[in-house]
């Protein structure tokens, strides 16, 4: 279970991702169109996530330094509920990542997939995938 859900959250936006991008991909609607407001508002997700994700990381500090000693079970049950809202938080921003991305492919005018290793939205999603998943994980190790 503890590497079980991250795993399929994984599996899920990868195929979530690959199922819109080839659907916004076949579309012909916007087609050359302005791509700056779906950048703009991708590094803004990306940001908010950061904000919301130091705040979990605080709380998770705070309980794991502080409470552990006192109370080491309800301790472990709020890090595990800590980890599971990290986990909410990443699928959420991760899937406004994707969608804002899959508006930018639709406007693409040609679409090399091949440079697709180099989108920095890839590289925002896995940081965010890596870090929650992290968090989670040491909510049941630690």
């Amino acid at each position: 279970m503890v590497y079980g859900i991250p795993t399929a959250i994984l599996v899920f936006l990868v195929l979530f991702a690959g199922i819109l991008f080839s659907w916004q991909a076949r579309s012909t609607t916007d087609r050359g169109g302005d791509t700056k407001d779906h950048s703009e508002r991708i590094y803004k997700d990306f940001e908010m996530y950061l904000k919301v994700t130091l705040g979990l990381v605080a709380a998770f500090g705070y309980i794991r330094f502080d409470k552990f000693s006192a109370q080491p079970e309800l301790a472990r049950q709020a890090l595990q509920v800590v980890g599971g809202i990290s986990l909410l938080v990443m699928i959420t921003f991760c899937i406004f990542v994707i969608c804002h991305q899959a508006s930018k492919v639709r406007r693409w005018k040609n679409i090399e997939w091949g440079k697709a290793i180099f989108w920095q939205e890839l590289w925002a999603c896995l940081a965010m995938w890596l870090f929650s998943s992290g968090i989670w994980v040491a909510a049941f190790a630690w």
